[in-house]
């Protein structure tokens, strides 16, 4: 029972307006011993009625199973033993009461009614399906007699809704839920207490069914029924129909990238938060929703005051008692999540010390065989790698080393020697020195080493790499040796071979020049890969050094060999 207390509030702006706010206040009228008490005096009527007056026996046992299913209702003796007897009487009163309504050949919709609301409560009870089926029944069988009865629809919805939930998973389910909670709305009496609980089933129902056929209508209809039981009277501020409506808002936001959505859908958590006390069992759930909007609006507009209220709500969160809205693995991790992304944007430090301790917590917590244990491993190991950098950075601050103990990068174990800047000549002036050098060759003459002109800056390949002008023959007598040099070194047109000295020990070799020069038979490159030659006879001491360096073998390569280290 409902009772109104009109409550007179003053505006403090303008203390000549008022304002009238009503609050409903639910006033049980029986307690459960009176309840016990009626039941065993209706037991002694009966007693005393026999079977003389069907109808006021049908009456009497209708009164009694009324008070037992009240009284199961409310009392806070939830003995299963007790329960199970009182049950029973009940079951067996109803039997009863059928029985003799069908031999008065009068169906009453009362007792109908009665008898699927102890189905239902036996199926509350032991949670066999054949109850429930019963129950959903006779529910329709009530309505057959009188479609506009309001108790017997909305119990039916709620039949529909709980088999739906429990594993039916069918749409019939859903449409059956959203038809008779429209007609409810259509036909209760404005002002009923009930009208919140019938637009928050409405509009969950509308949720589900939407997300099973992704009905944009669906959608919207959900909202405006949510949005209408967040203001309705007598109870303006229901925190779990503002909860709810923030969930579909969200929802919607996530769909369609709609942050305009988020807004509303924070705004509904806050009053949600603002009307429970601090210990109220679903706060748990009020925090971390707000967390979750404002740590997606965050994600879209990137502002630091989302982001940094949305690591309150979940420390908040997870400092409360149990019962929690999650598992505590997963608000470890998203709390150590969000701590990790604001150390990002600041830097701060112990925002992900804070964030590695998040994460160990979860990691003692859960199991292998948890949904968030990998994720959860993983996240552990990059946080603490990232720690473990920023504390070697600030010993690199503290203890700087002196600038000649730097590592040189031209030193030996440099992965890639550092290229010297070389200067190519122009393509005229390459062909002009060719010329040069073959009339030279021609004649005999001796002239200004073309090696003169190569530029200064150049790599000297390594001996492994060389490539002679050809292929020395092996002597058995040193004494030879001079003799025999001047036939092995000789050119192929006859032409005398410049003293060992003044000759260029080796050129480099590269695709692009490695072809014979068919006009003297001579096969060489052009000048402008060879290497520079050292000038002057005392870099070797005899021809002998010359030729043992040409006896390594010819080595044909297609792509260059790699560079030299520098020395």
């Amino acid at each position: 029972m409902w009772q109104q207390h009109q409550v007179v509030v003053a505006d403090h702006r303008n203390p000549a307006i008022t304002f009238l706010r009503y609050t409903p206040v639910r006033i049980e009228t029986e307690t459960p011993a009176d309840l016990l008490k009626d039941i065993d005096q209706l037991r002694d009527t009966l007693d005393e009625v026999g079977e003389t007056d069907l109808i006021k026996r049908a009456d009497i046992l209708h009164s009694i199973t009324q008070k037992i299913l009240t009284y199961l209702r409310i009392s806070k003796n939830k003995d299963p033993r007790d329960s199970s007897f009182l049950l029973s009487i009940g079951v067996s009163n109803v039997y009863e009461e059928l029985d003799i309504t069908a031999k008065l050949g009068q169906d009453r919709v009362e007792t109908l009614h009665l008898f699927a609301s102890t189905m239902w409560a036996r199926f509350q009870t032991g949670g066999d399906p054949k109850h429930l089926e019963q129950a959903i029944a006779y529910y329709q069988k009530a309505l057959l007699l009188d479609n506009r009865h309001v108790e017997c629809m909305a119990d039916l919805a709620t039949a529909f809704w709980t088999r739906f939930t429990r594993g039916s998973h069918r749409i019939q389910d859903l449409d059956e839920v959203v038809v008779l909670y429209r007609t409810i709305l259509f036909h209760a009496v404005p002002g009923n207490s009930k009208t919140i609980e019938w637009l928050n089933g409405l509009g969950l129902a509308l949720w589900e069914r939407y997300k099973m056929t992704k009905s944009i209508a669906d959608m919207e209809h959900a909202i405006f029924y949510f949005r209408r039981a967040s203001i309705s009277y007598p109870t303006p501020c229901d925190p779990f129909t503002l909860s709810n409506l923030g969930n579909i808002l969200m929802a919607k936001a996530r769909a369609f990238k709609d942050s305009n959505e988020a807004d509303e859908a924070i705004s509904h958590y806050r009053r949600a938060l603002n009307s429970v006390t601090p210990l109220h069992p679903h706060r748990s759930a009020f925090l971390s929703n707000l967390g979750d909007a404002l740590a997606y609006r965050y994600d879209r507009r990137s502002l630091m005051p989302d982001l940094n209220e949305a690591i309150r709500c979940y420390g908040r969160a997870l400092d409360l008692p149990p019962p929690h809205h999650r598992d505590r693995v997963t608000s470890l991790l998203f709390y150590a999540d969000k701590l990790q992304l604001r150390y990002h944007r600041t830097g701060e430090r112990e925002d992900l010390e804070l964030a590695v301790k998040q994460y160990q917590e979860a990691k003692g917590l859960a199991t292998p065989g948890h949904p968030k244990y990998a994720i959860v491993v993983e996240s552990l190991v990059l946080a603490q790698r990232e720690l473990e950098r920023t504390f070697r950075g600030r010993e690199l601050e503290f203890t700087s080393s002196p600038p000649s103990s730097h590592v040189s990068p031209t030193l030996d174990h440099s992965q890639v020697p550092l290229l010297r800047p070389t200067h190519w000549p122009s393509p005229g002036r390459e062909r002009e020195r060719e010329r040069e050098v073959g009339r030279e060759r021609e004649g005999g003459v001796r002239g200004e080493s073309p090696y003169r002109t190569v530029p200064k800056f150049r790599i000297v390949s390594r001996s492994n790499t060389l490539k002679p002008y050809s292929r020395p023959q092996r002597h058995t007598s040193s004494a030879s040796d001079s003799e025999s040099s001047n036939h092995s070194h000789s050119f192929g047109n006859g032409a005398p071979q410049p003293p060992p000295h003044s000759a260029p020990m080796a050129h480099l070799h590269h695709p692009s020049h490695s072809g014979h020069d068919h006009r003297n038979g001579v096969g060489r490159s052009s000048p402008t890969m060879r290497a520079k030659s050292p000038i002057g006879s005392h870099h070797y001491s005899s021809h002998r050094s010359t030729v043992s360096a040409l006896r390594e073998p010819r080595r044909h390569q297609t792509m260059p060999s790699p560079l030299p280290q520098p020395r």
